[in-house]
């Protein structure tokens, strides 16, 4: 005789063998995509064989991969319990948001030289989208995740690279726009109508947008005799020695301004072996 707690007991079992399941899952996924990053690692910090930008690439890639496959287990696993499409002003959307960005799109086509100060405002930008009583909790959350290589390389970040948020090295573009009382959300949306106007399906990449900004913002630094943002950025690196061997590292640049920025990394990769510190070509354009 089928009795109320014997289907309950079965439903139980079913549950409890579901949660298994999915537990052991996301696990799996977890594991796969953290040995992708350990090799990433291991070559960038054992063997030189790739850059900190390598590094950063490869690491990021790898964490919004592990979210994805993380979603997808999810969806096959919960069914009608996991929503596909997250609601906007929920976690999941700002997190799409933040894993879905392409360091492709960030990258110029010429140069092949990422947008640094572009992307990290987009990714910023994908972070305010966060429910305020969970902003918190989602950046400590984000922290927690990174290795202790990575951890070493966001605390340098912070405290070398970025020591005053509104006034650093890739707030210059901002910077220069307050200047001149130019709003950069509008000149961008009106970069982007300009070059949708044919086509207003058409995507425009962010590279491609920050391009136009830099050419009506140096047209201003320009007729007010002002070195121009790319000069402006090394200027910044070339007075302060100890951020420049930090970009470096992080492989936001390929070179150091001075010979002080070579003996910072230098002794840097002394004190912190194994750490992507390693000695740096000197940038070509500067007078000896």
């Amino acid at each position: 005789m089928v009795t109320e707690g014997s289907v309950r007991k079965i439903r139980e079992r079913k549950t409890e063998k579901l949660y298994n399941e999915y537990s052991d899952g996301k696990e799996r996924i977890h594991e796969e995509h953290l040995a992708d990053r350990d090799r990433a690692e291991e070559s960038y910090v054992e063997s030189a064989r790739s850059t900190g930008s390598d590094y950063r690439e490869e690491y990021g890639k790898s964490l919004g991969n592990e979210y994805f496959a993380n979603k997808e287990w999810t969806l096959a696993k919960l069914g009608e319990f996991a929503n596909e499409e997250a609601p906007v002003g929920t976690v999941d959307y700002a997190m799409d948001i933040y894993y879905n960005l392409d360091i492709e799109d960030f990258r110029d086509k010429d140069s092949l030289q990422v947008d640094w100060e572009q992307w990290f405002a987009a990714r910023d930008a994908a972070l305010e989208l966060l429910p305020d009583d969970r902003e918190a909790d989602v950046k400590q959350y984000l922290r927690r995740r990174e290795s202790q290589v990575r951890r070493h390389m966001s605390d340098k970040f912070d405290d070398i690279i970025t020591p005053n948020p509104d006034d650093n090295y890739f707030t210059v573009r901002e910077q220069v726009a307050e200047r001149y009382n130019i709003n950069l959300n509008t000149l961008e949306r009106l970069i982007i109508d300009r070059k949708t106007e044919s086509d207003p399906g058409e995507r425009v990449a962010p590279v491609d947008v920050s391009r136009d900004v830099d050419r009506v913002l140096n047209h201003f630094l320009d007729e007010n005799g002002k070195p121009s943002i790319s000069e402006l950025r090394e200027k910044l690196r070339e007075s302060n020695p100890r951020m420049d061997a930090e970009l470096f590292r992080q492989g936001f640049t390929t070179s150091v301004r001075s010979d002080r920025a070579q003996e910072w990394l230098i002794q840097l990769a002394r004190q912190f072996p194994n750490m992507g510190y390693f000695e740096a070509p000197k940038a070509r354009n500067i007078d000896d």
